[in-house]
C-alpha cells in the first residue's frame, strides 16, 4: 500500500500529489479572453492587455486595442488623448463615489470666509437642558439667602440692631405721691406738693445711690415787670403837627409824651 514514505501501486510522489488535491477538482484553463469587444489571444497562462485609446478616421488598428475610437462615425462629436484624460477627470478612489451634492464655486467661497474654529453664535439660556446648544456650562451657584454669604464687611441684622435698642434707657417722666426705696437713671420723678397753678411737683432724679431733687414747676416772677408796668415806665413818642420855631425844610419833629 502506498504512503507519503513508501511506494505500492503508485509512488510516493504520486500519492503525496493525490493528497493535495481536493475532491472532485478540475483543472482551470483560460480559453478565451475579450476587452472591448475584441479577442485577446492567449499564450499559455499569460495575458496581455493594452492599456492605451486608440483612435482613428475608418481604419480600425492591425493589432488589438482595448478601446478604438472611430472618429469617422457622426456620433463621436468629441475625444480626449490619454494626457488629457489624466487630467480633466479625477481615478476613483476605492470606497467613493459620485454624488449630486456638488460643491459649488459659491459654497467654497463661504467655506473660505469662515474662520478655523468657527462657531455658529447662539445666545445662551440660563434655563437651558443639558446637552442644548444654548446650556451655559459652569454656571455659578447663585445664592438667595443672606446667610449663605461671607459677611466680609461686618454688616449687621435687624436682630442684632433691635437688641441693641432694646438696650437703650429712653428717659421717662413718672407721678408719684411719694418717692420708692430706689430709682432707675432714666427716669425723672415728679412728687406732688402742696402748691397751685404750675407749681404742684419737685422733680427728682436718681443718681445711683439717692434721689437729688433738682428743681420744681413753680416760677417766681416778682423780680418781673407786668405788661402794664412796662407801659407805664415807656414814654409814648408822637409826632408833633406844629413845627416850632428856628425850623427849616426837611426837618421831622418829634414830641415826647409822657405819661
Amino acid at each position: 500500500m502506498a504512503s507519503t514514505t513508501e511506494a505500492g501501486l503508485m509512488s510516493s510522489e504520486n500519492f503525496t500529489k493525490l493528497q493535495g488535491i481536493e475532491a472532485k477538482a478540475q483543472v482551470n484553463k483560460i480559453e478565451s479572453i475579450t476587452f472591448a469587444g475584441e479577442p485577446i489571444e492567449i499564450s499559455g497562462k499569460a495575458v496581455a492587455i493594452p492599456e492605451e485609446v486608440h483612435t482613428s478616421s475608418g481604419v480600425k488598428p492591425e493589432t488589438k486595442v482595448p478601446i478604438w475610437v472611430d472618429l469617422s462615425e457622426s456620433e463621436v462629436v468629441e475625444s480626449y488623448t490619454k494626457e488629457e484624460s489624466n487630467e480633466l477627470f479625477q481615478t476613483k478612489v476605492p470606497g467613493k463615489g459620485l454624488s449630486t451634492n456638488d460643491f459649488t464655486n459659491p459654497l467654497k467661497n463661504k467655506l473660505d470666509g469662515i474662520e478655523e474654529g468657527a462657531q455658529v453664535n447662539i445666545k445662551p439660556d440660563w434655563n437651558a437642558s443639558a446637552g442644548n446648544a444654548a446650556e451655559i456650562l459652569n454656571k455659578p451657584t447663585i445664592p438667595t439667602k443672606t446667610s449663605q454669604l461671607s459677611n466680609d464687611s461686618n454688616y449687621t441684622t435687624k436682630t442684632y440692631v433691635d437688641g441693641e435698642i432694646a438696650k437703650v434707657h429712653q428717659f421717662e417722666v413718672k407721678k408719684v405721691e411719694s418717692l420708692p426705696q430706689t430709682g432707675d437713671s432714666n427716669v425723672l420723678y415728679l412728687v406732688s406738693k402742696s402748691g397751685s397753678g404750675q407749681d404742684v411737683y419737685n422733680e427728682y432724679i436718681w443718681d445711683g445711690s439717692k434721689f437729688e431733687l433738682i428743681g420744681n414747676t413753680s416760677i417766681d416772677l416778682s423780680n418781673y415787670y407786668t405788661k402794664e408796668e412796662v407801659n407805664s415806665k415807656v414814654p409814648v413818642i408822637t409826632v408833633s403837627a406844629d413845627e416850632p420855631s428856628g425850623g427849616k425844610d426837611g426837618d421831622i419833629w418829634f414830641q415826647i409824651v409822657t405819661q
